[in-house]
């Protein structure tokens, strides 16, 4: 069966990538099979040589990419080429807010911070993804996939409800084909390990999103501003690497449980911190884990408040 695909309306762009509405259309004895929307996404050169690289490996990466199946992971459904390049193809996320991305970050400029209870159902739900992927075999022969860009531009709330990360390709084709001492993604949101240029692994993307869980419950950035301007990129390095981060249970009510996690993801030094996997089991053991939480997310982020359900209705069971 061959497919083929048709290049939209560019829908979103990024530091590296390009993001078009597709149509992807199966073909089989010269006759259409199925057809359905897609997300055709365009590494763009951000080097003058990167895209040569890039493409000569591109096939192999994509294909260990696909081989992350998991809910909370956007699913990599193949690679393409045409006039414009190479492109990776992704499902096309419908999210909630009428004419918005899907994005956390456009819900957060929406609707601000998430409820404690909904910041605590993300948490929960990306963190299984996380955990998934850092574990996954490779075709490789390694052992796991790090993602290197987790960001609230890459965390999805789709029209359902159901909470995913996406570009785990995008991440792990650009970083293998960067120069070792270039540093790729968004400074606010890496681990001091990264910035520093020592060896990572998964717990790199645990910091990662504990500035993005952080970030949900307060509605404010914890690294790259201050006083509500933006840092220099030399000043948000030494803010990472150096500067303590204030308990998000100084700025906004919530069980200390949940605030004592979101910290725990912050630590700054990585043999102290937890794995995806770790962080998920405190989360149980506290009862931070939100009954209904997809049904109670996709309400709030459609308007209603919430307010009945919380963690520490006593129906739901530490």
């Amino acid at each position: 069966m061959k497919r083929i695909y048709e290049r939209g309306e560019l829908v979103g762009k990024g530091g590296m990538a390009e993001v078009y509405e597709g149509t992807e259309r199966s073909i089989a004895d010269g006759a259409v099979g199925f057809e359905r929307k897609v997300a055709l996404k365009y590494m763009k050169d951000v080097d003058g040589r990167m895209l040569r690289s890039l493409q000569d490996n591109f096939r192999q990466e994509a294909k260990m990419c696909a081989l992350l199946e998991h809910k909370n992971i956007v699913r990599l459904y193949g690679i393409g080429q045409d006039e414009k390049g190479v492109f990776l193809v992704f499902p096309m996320i419908k999210g909630l807010l009428e004419g918005r991305g899907p994005d956390l970050r456009t819900i957060i400029e929406d609707r601000g911070a998430l409820p404690p209870e909904l910041a605590a159902y993300v948490a929960y739900e990306i963190l299984d993804g996380l955990a998934y992927a850092h574990s996954v075999p490779m075709d490789d022969g390694t052992i796991g996939a790090v993602h290197r860009d987790v960001s609230p531009d890459n965390v999805f709330v789709t029209e359902h409800g159901d909470v995913k990360v996406g570009d785990f390709g995008i991440a792990r084709i650009q970083h293998r084909h960067t120069r070792t001492q270039q540093i790729i993604g968004k400074l606010a949101y890496m681990s001091p390990e990264r910035l520093l240029l020592k060896g990572s692994d998964g717990r790199a993307d645990v910091f990662a999103f504990g500035a993005v869980f952080h970030e949900m419950l307060t509605g404010q950035r914890v690294f790259g501003r201050r006083g509500g301007v933006d840092l220099t990129d030399e000043d948000t390095v030494a803010q990472v690497v150096s500067e303590t981060v204030e308990p998000p249970s100084r700025r906004v009510a919530m069980p200390s449980e949940l605030s004592d996690v979101c910290m725990a993801l912050l630590e700054k030094r990585v043999e102290f911190r937890p794995t995806a996997e770790e962080a998920m089991v405190a989360m149980e053991r506290a009862g931070l884990v939100l009954p209904r939480g997809r049904a109670r997310l996709r309400d709030w982020v459609m308007g209603s408040d919430i307010t009945a359900a919380t963690l520490l209705d006593p129906s739901i069971t530490r």
